[in-house]
C-alpha cells in the first residue's frame, strides 16, 4: 500500500475520521476530552483509584452499560475463565462421554469423562506392554482460556490449585497434551498453579500469600477479566450514579475511562497482562493485585526484554513484536492497542477485515494493495491487510496454536529457526531502562535462566542477588530464589538458614517447612523437624508432600506405624505419587510381605524411575529367590 506520511499522534487526534477505527463512536463525555484536550487542560482524575473504594462485579455494570454488558462476555478476556460446565454441555467436546489419547513419549494414555455434571481428566500409567501399571483421576474445578486458541484445565486437591496434563484446542487437534506436559517423558497429573500464573486469566485469585499454590475458600472472585480490571473498583462510581445527576461536562470521575489516561498510563492498562517479556518479575513485597489501573505499572512489576535475541513469536509478545514494525517507528510510537481494538468487542469475519483494514487507513492512502492481487479478502469486499501483514503463525511456546504476528511485516517470512549454541544474555527493564533495582534484575535473570534452561543466567542473578535478598522482610520472592539456589547446589548450611528464615515470615507456607525438615534430618535434628512437619500437616492436611515427608521422619525416629500411616494418606491424596508407593514397599518388606513389598516397589518404579530405593529393593529380591 502507498503510505500517507505520519506526522504525529497529536495532530492526527482532530483527524476524527482519520483517526480512529470505524467502529469507535465517539459519545459526547468523549468529544468533551477531546475538547479539553485541544485547550491544554488535563480531564479531572479519576476518584475510584483510592484505598477503601470496594469492587462491585460486572452485574452492577451490566443495567446501566447494556451494549458493553452484552459484547464483552464474547471476547477472549470475557473468556479466560470458566466453569467446567461449559465443556460439559459442549455435545461436541466429549462425544458419548468419554474420549482418550495416548502420550507416546511417557507411554501414559489419558481419558476426559462427564457425568453427573461432572469433568474429569484420568492419567493412565503404562507398561512396556501396555498394561496399566496407576491410573490418577482428578475433577476438574475451572477452565483456563477463551476456547479460541485453547483450553487447559485446573483442578482443586484441599486448598491447592494444580494444572492437568491434558489440553482442549477446539478449532484444531482436540484433545492433547498441555503446552509445556508434550515433552517431558516423566512427570506427575498435576503442575502447581501460583498466583502470578492467574493474574492475566481470572478477575482475581484469592491465594493465601506467601505460598506456593493455596487459595482460601471459593478460590476466584469472579471468574473471567471482568469491567475493574480496566476500569478500577466500582462501588464508588455505582453509588453516585443511583444517587447524584449526570456530571455536566459529560465526564465522570468517579470511575476510570482508560482513554482518559496520560498516553503511557493508558497503554499500560493493556501491559499489565499483554506485555510478559523474557523475564516478568514482582517487586518487593507486591502482590500481582496491587496493580491498579491507571498507575505506573513499574510499581508492581519489573518487565526484562532480553536483548540482542531473535524475538520470534511467543504467546504474549505482542507489545514487543509490534515496537520492532515499521508502523510503529514511523508513527513515533503512537500506535497502541487501543488503535485497533476495542477491549469491548472481538469483530470477526468479514466484519473484523473491514475494520482493522480502515485502522490501517488512518496513515495508509487507500490506493489498493500494490503487493499480491491474492490478499483481496475472500469476500471480495476490499484487501484484507492483516491477512497478509500480520498473518497467524505458531509461536515458538505454544506450537499446537495460532497468534497473530503484531510485527507488521511488509513481506512477512516464516518464523527463522533458532541459532545453534547461545550467547550470554543481557537483560534490559522494559518499563524503567537502568532506574530498576539490582534485586530486580538479579530476579529476572534466575527466572530466565530456569526458564530458559540458561545455567550461566541463574548463576549471575544468584551473585547479583546474594548480598541483598535479606534486605526487605516482606521480600520472600528473594529468599525463594536464594533458598532454591543453595538447595540445587548442595550449599546444605546456608539453605537450612534461608529455608528458617522463610519459614519465620511465611508460618503458612508447608512448601518452606518441608524442604527445612528434611535438611533438618540431616544434621541428626530429627525431633525438631518432626515438630515441623507435623505443624504443615495439621495447617494443610490434604498436600500430599507435608505427609510423606512426615512420614519419612516418623520413620526415622522408630515410628514404624505412624510412619505408615502417613504414607497411606500421602498416597490417598496422590495416587500417582511414587514415592509414596516405594515407602509402602518399605513398610510391607518390614513386615516380611515381600509379595506386596515387591508389588508396592514395582508401581514405585513404573511412575517414577528415578528411584533408588524400589530398584535395590527389587534387586535383593532377585537375589533372595536365586539364593545367591
Amino acid at each position: 500500500m502507498a503510505r500517507r506520511r505520519c506526522a504525529g499522534f497529536w495532530p492526527a487526534l482532530f483527524d476524527l475520521r482519520a483517526w480512529r477505527p470505524a467502529y469507535l463512536s465517539f459519545p459526547p463525555a468523549y468529544l468533551s476530552f477531546l475538547l479539553i484536550l485541544s485547550l491544554g487542560a488535563a480531564p479531572p482524575p479519576a476518584r475510584n483509584l483510592v484505598p477503601g473504594v470496594a469492587y462491585v462485579g460486572d452485574a452492577a455494570c451490566a443495567g446501566c452499560h447494556m451494549t458493553e454488558s452484552r459484547t464483552y462476555p464474547q471476547t477472549a478476556m470475557g473468556r479466560s475463565l470458566s466453569l467446567p460446565s461449559r465443556v460439559v454441555e459442549d455435545p461436541n467436546a466429549v462425544p458419548g462421554g468419554r474420549v482418550g489419547f495416548v502420550n507416546a513419549r511417557s507411554n501414559r494414555r489419558y481419558e476426559v469423562t462427564t457425568g453427573d455434571g461432572l469433568l474429569k481428566h484420568t492419567e493412565i500409567r503404562l507398561d512396556e506392554s501396555g498394561n496399566e501399571i496407576a491410573a490418577d483421576t482428578r475433577i476438574i474445578s475451572h477452565v483456563l482460556g477463551s476456547g479460541d486458541r485453547g483450553q487447559t484445565f485446573l483442578t482443586l486437591q484441599g486448598s491447592r490449585l494444580y494444572q492437568t496434563a491434558v489440553a482442549y484446542r477446539r478449532h484444531r487437534d482436540g484433545w492433547g497434551m498441555a503446552a509445556g506436559f508434550e515433552a517431558l517423558a516423566s512427570y506427575d497429573m498435576a503442575r502447581p498453579v501460583t498466583a502470578p500464573c492467574l493474574f492475566c486469566h481470572a478477575n482475581k485469585a484469592l491465594a493465601v500469600e506467601g505460598t506456593l499454590n493455596e487459595y482460601r475458600d471459593g478460590v476466584f472472585e469472579g471468574l473471567a477479566i471482568g469491567c475493574e480490571r480496566c476500569h478500577g473498583p466500582g462501588a464508588l462510581h455505582v453509588e453516585e450514579r443511583r444517587t447524584l445527576p449526570a456530571t455536566p461536562d459529560g465526564i465522570d470521575s468517579s470511575i476510570l475511562n482508560p482513554r482518559r489516561l496520560p498516553r503511557e498510563r493508558r497503554i499500560e492498562v493493556c501491559y499489565q497482562c499483554h506485555l510478559q517479556g523474557a523475564s516478568r518479575v514482582l517487586k518487593a513485597g507486591k502482590q500481582p493485585d496491587d496493580y491498579l489501573p491507571g498507575m505506573p505499572l513499574s510499581e508492581v512489576f519489573a518487565i526484562f526484554h532480553a536483548r540482542g535475541e531473535t524475538g520470534d513469536l511467543k504467546v504474549v509478545s505482542h507489545v514487543e513484536r509490534l515496537r520492532e514494525s515499521r508502523c510503529w517507528e514511523a508513527s513515533n510510537g503512537a500506535i497502541e492497542c487501543f488503535t485497533c481494538h476495542d477491549p469491548h468487542r472481538t469483530p470477526r469475519g468479514r466484519d473484523a477485515a473491514r475494520i482493522f483494514r480502515d485502522a490501517c487507513m488512518t496513515c495508509h492512502e487507500k490506493a489498493g494493495c500494490t503487493l499480491d492481487p491474492v490478499a483481496r479478502s475472500r469476500d471480495g469486499d476490499g484487501e484484507d491487510c492483516v491477512r497478509c501483514h500480520m498473518p497467524k503463525v505458531p509461536p515458538s511456546d505454544a506450537p499446537h496454536t495460532l497468534f497473530t504476528d503484531h510485527r507488521i511485516a511488509r513481506r512477512p517470512a516464516l518464523p527463522a529457526a533458532a541459532a545453534p549454541g547461545r550467547e550470554p544474555v543481557h537483560l534490559v527493564n522494559f518499563l524503567e531502562g537502568e532506574r530498576g533495582q539490582p534485586r530486580d534484575l538479579a530476579l529476572a535473570y534466575m527466572i530466565y535462566g530456569n526458564t530458559e534452561g540458561d545455567a550461566a543466567s541463574v548463576a549471575r542473578g544468584a551473585a547479583m542477588l546474594e548480598p541483598i535478598a535479606w534486605e526487605h522482610p516482606e521480600d520472600l520472592a528473594a529468599g525463594r530464589m536464594m533458598a532454591s539456589w543453595y538447595d540445587s547446589t548442595g550449599k546444605d548450611e546456608e539453605a537450612t538458614r534461608a529455608l528458617a528464615i522463610l519459614v519465620e515470615r511465611a508460618p503458612l507456607a508447608s512448601e518452606y517447612k518441608i524442604l527445612l525438615g528434611r535438611h533438618l534430618r540431616s544434621d541428626g535434628k530429627i525431633q525438631e523437624a518432626l515438630a515441623l512437619l507435623q505443624s504443615a500437616v495439621t495447617e494443610d492436611p490434604e498436600y500430599a508432600p507435608a505427609r510423606l515427608t512426615l512420614g519419612d521422619l516418623l520413620a526415622a525416629a522408630g515410628r514404624m506405624q505412624e510412619a505408615e500411616t502417613q504414607h497411606t494418606e500421602a498416597l490417598r491424596l496422590d495416587p500417582a505419587m511414587g514415592a509414596a508407593h516405594a515407602r509402602l514397599g518399605d513398610h510391607a518388606a518390614r513386615r516380611g510381605d515381600m509379595k506386596g513389598a515387591k508389588a508396592s516397589w514395582t508401581r514405585a518404579l513404573a511412575l517414577d524411575p528415578t528411584l533408588v530405593g524400589p530398584r535395590l529393593g527389587l534387586r535383593r529380591l532377585v537375589i533372595d529367590d536365586s539364593g545367591e
